[in-house]
Parts: structure tokens; sequence; C-alpha cells
């Protein structure tokens, strides 16, 4: 390999991990460890609480059917703003931000 591949590879091998953080996350249709990665302050449990309750409810329409999930309040969401999608499944995206 050469010395430009070399540094390449080391370059997205520590750029690859934080790659999630700054794309937008569908909470409709993400899996845990999507949820994980792609946003600030959700880890594994509160991802998976995010799961369970789209499961047992609805898709989410808003932040305010999110704050809902026990453990997300509205710092995680004010945090992750930029971040938040919620695609239905008609592939519409629902307004993220409803009062």
């Amino acid at each position: 390999m050469t010395k430009h591949a070399l540094y390449l590879v080391f370059f997205l091998a520590l750029t690859a991990p934080f790659s999630a953080l700054a794309g937008e996350v569908d909470i409709n249709h993400a899996d845990p460890a999507t949820l994980a990665a792609g946003l600030s302050g959700v880890g594994k449990a509160r991802a998976e609480a995010i799961v369970a309750y789209r499961a047992e409810h609805a898709p989410f329409r808003s932040t305010q059917d999110l704050l809902k999930v026990k453990g997300i309040g509205q710092s995680i969401i004010d945090r992750n703003a930029d971040r938040l999608r919620f695609v239905l499944d008609d592939n519409t995206r629902a307004a993220a931000h409803q009062p």
C-alpha cells in the first residue's frame, strides 16, 4: 500500500464512527443500532425504548410523539433537531416540529 492509501485508511477508520452523527435519522424506520449511533444522547437502552414504543403505538409524527418515550426529554430533542426525520410508511415526511 502506498503512503497516501495508508493515510486514507487511517482517516476513514477514525471518522467512520462519526459519519452517522452527521446524517439524518428516520425515527420510524431505524433499528436500535442506527438510532444509538446517529442520535446524540441516545444509547442502546433509549434506542430500544424508541423502537418498542413505535411498535406498540404507531409511527411517530412529530417530536411531541417522541417525547412520550421514557428517557427521551426535550434536551435530547434539541440536541438532535437537525437529524430527526419522521418518514411515514407512504414515504412522506411528517412535520418534525409541531407545537
